[in-house]
């Protein structure tokens, strides 16, 4: 569990699936996460499989769940690398909500978890995610 000035980001629970799969049914989301229902959100975002390195956070804002970002990270000490992920409902967006859920992940996996590389592929014309990793640095 991490928290922010206006976040709460914990570990998903059933109940998530569908705020999640109404956020992911957003026009505004569903351009650049396509193709969730509530059974994809539950097996991919809620359950995931243990064996993968994917960890998956809710996003809350005034104990209301608002998105989710995930990460996945590279052990090998030679590489300590992870990647970062994450959606917000669009009623939330232009809030800097989606940059603070990003630096508090990012702080937790360099300042905790030992990671010297973060890396990000959001969609080229998804200039709204760019612009919140670039204020994160």
């Amino acid at each position: 569990m991490l928290r922010s000035q206006r976040l709460l980001l914990r570990p998903a629970q059933s109940a998530d699936v569908a705020p999640l799969a109404t956020i992911l049914a957003e026009p505004k989301v569903a351009q650049f996460w396509q193709d969730f229902d509530a059974e994809r959100v539950r097996k991919e975002l809620v359950a995931p499989d243990p064996e993968d390195s994917l960890t998956v956070l809710i996003i809350e804002h005034e104990g209301a769940v608002i998105g989710a970002i995930q990460f996945e990270e590279n052990d090998d000490p030679q590489y300590r690398q992870a990647g970062i992920d994450l959606f917000i409902g669009s009623h939330f967006h232009g809030r800097g909500l989606g940059r603070e859920a990003i630096a508090a992940v990012v702080d937790h996996l360099f300042g905790v978890r030992g990671h010297h590389r973060i890396t990000i592929d959001p969609a080229a014309h998804n200039l709204r995610a760019i612009h919140a990793y670039e204020r994160v640095g």
